[in-house]
Formats: structure tokens, sequence, C-alpha cells
């Protein structure tokens, strides 16, 4: 046990009560932490994080959560990709709601991916075309 349990526990004689006790202090902690995670999931935003970045942080959020026994099933991940994009992105969020058939995590990715590009190829297309 590290010190920090063993000083909670020091007090307790009987193994069954020991377990109990130690049972107890780590759901509270892990209640805590999925707690904390789901609102981080709620709070993630895109904002100047690329692509990339913004997937890889939702799902390693949800891969924390699933390590904590609550995992999330895609549908969820998706809800929570779409609900912090930016207002440039809707659009394309608008498009996803009217699909009939759900979109994969991947295949999402592509699509704000390239919607991304398009955006940057356009803002940059804005720049220079006073130029030409």
């Amino acid at each position: 046990l590290s010190r920090e349990v063993l000083i909670q526990v020091t007090s307790i004689r009987k193994a069954h009560e020991l377990w109990t006790a130690v049972a107890s202090m780590f759901s509270s902690q892990s209640r805590s932490r999925i707690n904390n995670i789901r609102i981080a999931l709620s709070n993630a935003q895109k904002g100047t994080q690329t692509v990339g970045a913004y997937f890889a942080h939702i799902r390693s959020l949800a891969d924390e959560l699933a390590a904590a026994g609550k995992p999330l099933d895609d549908d969820e991940v998706i809800s929570y990709i779409l609900a912090g994009l930016d207002m440039e992105y809707q659009p394309l969020v608008s498009a996803l709601d009217t699909r009939k058939q759900p979109i994969t995590i991947d295949d999402l990715f592509a699509q704000v991916s390239n919607l991304d590009q398009r955006i940057a190829m356009f803002h940059g297309a804005g720049n220079n075309a006073g130029f030409k």
C-alpha cells in the first residue's frame, strides 16, 4: 500500500474491513475522475488546434473513461467532437445531421480535415487575391 493509503487504514484490524475501506476510497476517486473527464469532454473545443490534435484529445479523454470502466460508444464520441467545433464547421455538422447512416469517427475525421483544408485554402486565396 502507498503511504497515503496506509495512513488511512492503520487502525483497521480485519482483512475484510481493510478491503472494504480501500475499495471505498478508490471508488470515490474513480467517480470523481469520471465526472472530471466528462466535464472535460463537454468543455473541449477545437479552437486553434489542428484537426488531428483535437481528435486525439477527444479520443484520449474517451480512452480514460473506458479505462475507468465507463466506455463511450462511437456516437457519443462523435457528439462530443461535433459539439466542440466552431461556427465555420456548422455547415458540415448540419449536413451530418441529415444523414440516414451514422458516420464513423474515421470518416468524420476525414470530413473535418477536408473542410479545414478548404477553409485554409479560401482564407489564403482571399489574402492573396488583391496581389494578382
